[in-house]
């Protein structure tokens, strides 16, 4: 059984997985049909990975750094993280930024 998504197999480059084990599958199409059922299945399509995105959004609107989420997700390091999801951690700086702002005008 594998423990983080890094322990899986990886093209050479880094690129998607080379193939998925039975259990993924198996939970993939589950959630395919789920989804599917609820109306869900339009495009944008919604799978089993934007489930990941979901959680670093989340992750992000509550302050977590780049370095741990990179741990979280298993990528090689913070970099990376800021590299996929910039417009995550640039909203919430701005956010920050103009409550900072807003509280130092009122004093």
């Amino acid at each position: 059984m594998y423990n983080r998504i890094d322990d899986l197999p990886h093209y050479p480059d880094g690129g998607r997985l080379m193939f998925r084990t039975d259990e993924l599958d198996r939970v993939c199409r589950a959630f395919s049909d789920i989804t599917a059922k609820a109306g869900l299945d339009g495009e944008p399509r919604f799978t089993f990975h934007s489930l990941r995105a979901v959680y670093a959004a989340l992750m992000v609107e509550r302050g977590i750094t780049s370095t741990v989420l990179a741990s979280q997700m298993g990528h090689a390091d913070s970099s990376v993280t800021e590299r996929k999801y910039v417009h995550l951690f640039n909203r919430v700086r701005t956010d920050e930024a103009v409550r900072d702002a807003i509280q130092g005008a009122m004093g």
